[in-house]
């Protein structure tokens, strides 16, 4: 039986050409990797009046969210709750899952998303969909993509259940800040 482990770097990842900021979940870098967006359909979100000023939601804020605890407790929030799904340890399906969510005035996460799924497993699926297409094959593709589901599914799961962070703050004052997480999923 492999161990199944999931690698956790404590640093903070800014993307810059985005208004999102985050701590990054490190240690699955390949070059091999096709870059693949996907957005979970099962997430149904509800407009909320936070959700109505989106100049509020991409702020730059002057002190940025933090989780209870700090970075650290967050990496062990995620060490301790995220469950590598079966169906991917299975079929040795490894990804870097990126979720994006918001920090509301109040500390409390909200509509989480997956802002990009990242997975040599693509790949994968793509030379398998080129060829001759049989009941096997068709299986095998499901498996995959259902695998690659299970991975986007349970980086989402965990995230919701993550307890009220410390709001941040723009000019004194709590404002909405989108956050994104990356979680790598890796076997060993």
């Amino acid at each position: 039986m492999k161990k199944t482990t999931l690698f956790l770097l404590t640093s903070i990842i800014c993307f810059s050409a985005l208004p999102y900021t985050g701590y990054g979940f490190s240690g699955y870098n390949s070059t091999k990797n096709t870059l693949s967006t996907t957005r979970n359909p099962s997430i149904q979100t509800e407009t909320t009046d936070d959700d109505q000023n989106d100049k509020e939601k991409d702020i730059k804020p002057d002190v940025y969210p933090q989780f209870p605890g700090g970075t650290d407790s967050l990496t062990n929030y995620l060490r301790n709750n995220i469950r590598y799904p079966d169906i991917a340890k299975d079929n040795l399906i490894q990804a870097r899952v990126i979720i994006s969510f918001i920090i509301n005035k109040e500390g409390q996460l909200i509509n989480p998303s997956v802002l990009r799924t990242t997975s040599s497993t693509y790949e994968l699926i793509k030379q398998v969909e080129s060829q001759e297409q049989t009941p096997t094959t068709i299986k095998h593709i499901e498996t995959l993509k259902s695998g690659l589901k299970a991975l986007e599914d349970e980086a989402i799961r965990v995230i919701e259940s993550m307890p009220t962070w410390k709001a941040g703050m723009k000019n004194n004052e709590p404002v909405n800040v989108r956050q994104a997480i990356p979680i790598n999923f890796k076997l060993n």
